[in-house]
């Protein structure tokens, strides 16, 4: 839902509610549309704001700071537009710096310390967080290699899948549950086997998985 308040009067005011037009206007657009309008239309500013926020609302903080950028750089901007396009770039730049700052912090907590990492801090390290493929991969085998706790090692699994780290996963999970008789760990390892692409594997062990669940019943 869109929301607008506090419009000031006068021309700024204008702006104000022009930017929110534009706003509402793109709120359904798919990004192949929406980039076609900033082709069209280079040099409006009130798209350039409503782009960077459609960009901000999908978490693409990189685009929305190239727009943010674009509109400190257009000579219809206002002063008020221009200079709050470039606090937004700024602000924009600076939580990906501390992002990267944290995701690094927590890479290296898993390679000094991989038996003391919380799979919360994994997850925030590796899962969607712009690391190296590599230094994801390289953390979660030290990690995996720390860890003795079954329970531990399931929760784990699930991250390095959804970090795509699914060699690693699918190691862990054979070592940890491939003899295992509780429905759950074969759960996790059948997950493990469908994600790494295995797919035979992945059904074979769901079906030992659901024999012993009914088996339990």
């Amino acid at each position: 839902r869109l929301r607008n308040s506090g419009v000031q009067l006068g021309e700024e005011g204008v702006h104000q509610f022009l930017d929110f037009i534009a706003r509402a206007d793109l709120a359904t657009l798919d990004e192949p549309a929406l980039n076609a309008r900033l082709a069209a239309a280079p040099a409006d500013v009130a798209l350039h704001l409503a782009a960077a926020q459609w960009f901000a609302d999908r978490d693409r903080g990189a685009d929305a700071k190239a727009q943010y950028e674009a509109v400190a750089g257009l000579a219809g901007a206002t002063p008020e537009q221009r200079g709050g396009a470039q606090a937004a770039a700024a602000r924009i730049e600076r939580l990906a710096r501390w992002r990267r700052e944290i995701v690094a912090e927590k890479l290296a907590l898993a390679t000094h310390a991989p038996a003391s990492i919380s799979h919360d801090d994994l997850a925030l390290a590796t899962v969607d967080s712009g690391a190296a493929p590599a230094a994801i991969r390289a953390a979660f085998a030290k990690v995996f290699a720390a860890q003795t706790s079954p329970d531990v090692v399931n929760d784990l699994v699930y991250v390095a899948l959804a970090a795509g780290a699914t060699d690693e996963a699918l190691a862990a999970a054979k070592r940890a549950f491939a003899d295992s008789k509780d429905p759950g760990e074969l759960d996790t390892l059948a997950e493990a086997y469908h994600v790494h692409g295995d797919r035979s594997d992945a059904l074979r062990v769901e079906d030992q998985a659901l024999a012993l669940a009914k088996g339990d019943r």
